[in-house]
């Protein structure tokens, strides 16, 4: 018994006992020849199709190839079934059966529509390749479903794939082929030759689908089948598919070949119709191409002996077709700068600029080549090699073949126009681009000043010139024709004088404003001098009207925009002309009754601003005009009112200047004070200074005075005690006053060497403080002075130990140096001693327990210090201030330790003199470690130096 649904092979299945299936060959003969068959009469549908110009038929022969082709995959597949048997019986299911028809329809439907295309790419078809495939395994796999037979239906995996494989190679390989005969010309019977076979390779996709999918199939028995009372016997079903498949195979196919013999007698009826149009249509041409003819001959007259009005405004040549010169005008000759000589039979390339593409070019030669005239603006390069655009207007003349046989162009130089353009582009980026310049045209009129031609143009105005024909131009334009100017332009035509760029309005049924055109015309005489017209040309200057309007708006726009502006604002042109300027400009001057008028230059703007206000210099003048000159501006300067002002300048694109004068006054009077404040500073510091240098030199003399009395004691005493009175005076007293006697001398000696000692120590402390003060004095005053040299860091680090190593002893800290041996620097070797010992002092100063370390690392050209200890440590929000004078974190340990809280600032200071870095990292109770770095060469130094003044001195 069949599932109605796929189900696949898997491992340890018991396949060896499936039923084992036969075929008969002449089934499987007729079932592959009913799939090439049903697959050839759609494959010809497909050209029907593709060759139908109604949707409504089109539709019709895909309905019909789907069901065609469609069928066909059916009926081989079930006549294909018929072929195969097996040991237990099979019927099918009716419903299932017809319905398994309906996805090789619409597969078929899908791929007709995709193939029937003129353009199919190689996407196309893999899609409808697949798209083929997976309708027939879709219909294959359906019509499987409806047997009913004593066993259940497995697929092998791969198999089942190699079949849908199978199916869209094989489908590809035949659309590709019918693509291959629809896009080549070939003969009838190679055409269908080829067709035949993307036919069998369609057949074979289908079978060849169908009976490797069979492959695929094991039938394993079961017992206890149900039976469905809907099921019919496998041969009747198989001949009744067979008869059906071939009679509407064959129907269609008929049915195609009657709608393509109609559509060619229709085609041919058609054919006759615009053959007898055309033959009238050739009669009615051959008398225009005569008109046209003379129309050439009277041009060539125009362009030989009546070039007056032409030369004046248009530059005119003509090209035969294959772009040769054959004619140019003194316009012409002038603008390009070569001589007539030089381009006479020279190409029109001769003048490309290279500044368009070739699908500009392309486009240009396929309008005028199908006798259409072109217009559009050109780039065009000059002998000299510079450049020059034109507004073109190129007309084709026919022969009677309504071929082309020669050019005209008429060019108006807009070059101006373009610069104008651009500038305004520049100057006004809120602006809308230029609109271009509308087409121009060629115009006739006969001794009744009546229009008899107007050449066709591309421009937009809503006008048939048809209409036009046999009037007057007053006559068309109505009231327009009755103002002054047109009675000057009908004097001209009156006295038959030529004329150029005479401008005028009209308006249009297509739009409500009126439009602007220029034109420019010359009369014509006959051989005895009679006149007998105009001819002339034309030009819509709408745009540039509408443009010169939309710069009036925008300048006006601009000024209210600068006259609501504070400061004072005035625009020159390149030329240094006033353009525009706002109230403001003249209030910050305090001038009254003065007008500045468009068009005035700076230097009359400044002798008008010096005449107004007496208090300013005439050198005022000199010196303003050659700032201006480069867009410098004006430092600030006072006017007769009391207030300050600067001139900002900037260069506008177009080498204009845009001037802006500012008010700075409150800025001036606060910049007088700040600089009143910073002298006043300048003063407290200066006195500052002056008094550490007196009072530190008034108490280094002292100090030094005391120091000389307590070693003088010390010393006396020690010989006192040591001397031979004692030694004799001894022996003379009993043993009880010896004793009493050296027990007082004993005490004494300790309390004079208290003393004594006291006295030194402060002393010496007193007279560290006074260096401190000389030394932070000096520095303050940016006179301590650096002497670098070479030095070696061990003699000076050992130098310093020496001093410091005493009060690391006397507090039982432990030193760990980090040095390189044998290292140099270029240093003052008395004042990095002095950073040294401040520096460890300062250590064992605030360190109770632990050790201190001192360590140098190179930093490419400097050399990198670190002074580290276990003491109290520095609070993050302190660590500023410790580099600042007089400053102290601690006061109480401060106290403690004693100091001015200048060492650090003097050793900061100190570093900064030999160009390098100083910083610590520290906090508290975690210890500190104070960095700084000095140049280890000569070079180093001056590098660091350099680099400092560009950046300015560290805070």
């Amino acid at each position: 018994m069949m599932i109605p649904f796929i189900e696949f092979t898997y491992a340890g299945q018991d396949l060896p006992h499936a039923y084992e299936s036969n075929y008969n060959i002449g089934l499987v003969l007729l079932s592959i020849c009913v799939a090439i068959f049903a697959s050839f009469v759609a494959l010809n549908l497909s050209e029907r199709i593709t060759n139908s110009q109604k949707t409504s038929h089109k539709t019709i022969w895909l309905s019909s190839g789907a069901i065609s082709m469609g069928g066909g995959i059916w009926s081989m597949h079930f006549i294909g079934m018929l072929a195969f048997s097996l040991p237990c019986g099979i019927t099918y299911d009716i419903q299932e059966t017809i319905l398994s028809v309906i996805p090789a329809i619409l597969a078929c439907f899908i791929v007709l529509w995709i193939i029937s295309s003129k353009q199919n790419t190689t996407v196309r078809l893999i899609l409808g390749s697949i798209l083929m495939g997976a309708g027939i395994g879709l219909m294959h796999y359906t019509g499987m479903s409806a047997m009913r037979l004593n066993a259940t239906l497995y697929y092998s995996p791969y198999l089942f794939l190699l079949s849908i494989g199978v199916a869209v190679v094989l489908s590809f390989l035949a659309l590709y082929g019918k693509n291959f005969i629809f896009q080549k010309d070939q003969p009838h019977h190679s055409h269908w030759l080829h067709l035949l076979e993307s036919a069998i390779l369609m057949g074979l996709a289908i079978s060849g689908m169908h009976y490797v999918a069979m492959e695929a199939a094991y039938f394993i028995p079961i017992t206890d089948t149900p039976t469905n009372s809907n099921d019919i016997e496998a041969p009747l079903l198989a001949g009744i598919i067979a008869i059906m498949a071939v009679t509407g195979a064959t129907l269609t196919w008929g049915v195609s070949l009657l709608g393509e013999n109609r559509e060619t007698i229709r085609s041919l009826k058609i054919e006759m119709q615009l053959r007898k149009k055309a033959e009238e249509q050739d009669k009615a041409n051959h008398a225009i191409i005569q008109e046209k003819q003379h129309e050439l001959i009277e041009i060539n007259n125009l362009l030989k002996y009546q070039k007056i009005a032409i030369d004046e405004h248009a530059i005119i040549s003509i090209t035969d077709i294959s772009g040769n010169i054959t004619y140019v005008n003194k316009k012409f000759c002038e603008i390009s700068g070569f001589s007539e000589e030089e381009l006479l039979g020279e190409n029109h390339r001769i003048l490309n600029s290279h500044e368009h593409s070739r699908d500009f070019f392309s486009n240009l030669w396929s309008t005028v080549s199908n006798g259409q005239t072109w217009h559009g603006e050109i780039k065009n390069r000059t002998k000299s090699g510079s450049y020059y655009w034109v507004q073109a207007t190129i007309i084709p003349f026919l022969n009677e073949k309504k071929k082309p046989f020669q050019y005209v162009a008429v060019r108006t130089d807009i070059t101006t126009q373009k610069l104008n353009e651009e500038k305004l582009k520049e100057n006004q980026k809120s602006l809308q681009a230029f609109a271009q310049l509308t087409a121009d045209w060629m115009w006739e009129m006969d001794a009744d000043l009546r229009f008899t031609y107007f050449s066709q143009s591309k421009s937009t105005i809503d006008f048939d010139h048809n209409q036009a024909l046999g009037k007057t131009r007053q006559e068309i334009l109505g009231e327009n024709a009755s103002s002054t100017y047109w009675q000057n332009h009908l004097s001209d035509l009156n006295n038959r004088r030529p004329f150029s760029d005479f401008e005028y309005f009209a308006k249009m049924p297509n739009r409500e404003e009126p439009y602007f055109f220029r034109i420019s015309g010359f009369p014509l005489f006959s051989k005895e001098g009679v006149f007998t017209g105009y001819r002339g040309i034309g030009s819509d200057i709408t745009s540039l009207h509408e443009m010169k309007q939309e710069n009036m708006r925008t300048q006006d726009l601009l000024l209210s925009a600068i006259e609501s502006y504070d400061a004072g604002v005035a625009i020159f042109d390149h030329n240094d002309q006033l353009i525009i300027h706002n109230t403001a400009y003249l209030n910050r001057f305090f001038i009254k009754d003065v007008h500045l008028k468009p068009g005035l230059t700076y230097r009359q703007i400044l002798h008008l601003l010096v005449n107004a206000d007496k208090h300013l210099p005439e050198e005022l003048i000199s010196e303003s005009l050659e700032r201006h000159e480069q867009a410098l501006g004006m430092e600030a300067f006072k006017t007769s009112e009391g207030n300050w002002l600067t001139i900002d300048e900037s260069r506008t694109p177009n080498g204009g200047t845009l001037m802006i004068v500012h008010d700075v006054t409150a800025a001036k009077e606060a910049e007088e004070a700040l600089i009143k404040a910073k002298e006043t500073a300048q003063a407290a510091s200066k006195a500052k200074t002056n008094f550490l240098n007196v009072i530190s030199h008034e108490l280094r003399t002292p100090t030094q005075g005391l120091k000389g009395p307590f070693e003088e004691l010390s010393k006396q005493f020690m010989d006192f005690e040591g001397s031979q009175q004692i030694e004799e005076l001894l022996p003379e007293l009993s043993a009880e006053h010896q004793e009493k006697l050296k027990t007082a001398l004993d005490e004494l000696n300790d309390e004079v060497i208290e003393v004594s000692s006291s006295g030194l120590l402060s002393a010496n402390h007193l007279l560290t403080l006074i260096n401190e003060l000389l030394d932070f004095a000096k520095l303050d005053a940016g006179k301590l002075t650096i002497q670098p040299q070479v030095i070696s860091l061990s003699d000076v680090t050992t130098n310093a130990l020496k001093i410091i190593q005493p009060s690391i002893d006397k507090k039982g800290l432990a030193i760990d140096l980090h040095l390189p041996a044998e290292q140099f620097i270029w240093a003052d070797p008395i004042r990095f001693n002095q950073i040294l010992i401040n520096l460890l002092g300062n250590a064992v100063k605030f360190t109770q327990q632990g050790k201190i370390t001192l360590s140098m690392v190179k930093d490419d050209d400097m050399a990198h210090f670190t002074v580290s200890d276990t003491g109290c440590g520095v609070p993050e929000n302190k660590h500023g201030l410790i580099f600042q004078a007089f400053e102290q974190i601690d006061g109480t340990m401060t106290r403690q330790s004693g100091g001015t809280g200048l060492g650090l600032p003097l050793t900061y200071g100190l570093v900064l003199g030999h160009y390098g870095h100083m910083w610590v990292e520290s906090k508290v109770n975690e210890g500190s470690h104070f960095h700084f770095t000095l140049p280890m060469t000569e070079n180093a130094m001056s590098i660091r130096k350099a680099l400092m003044m560009e950046q300015g001195p560290e805070t």
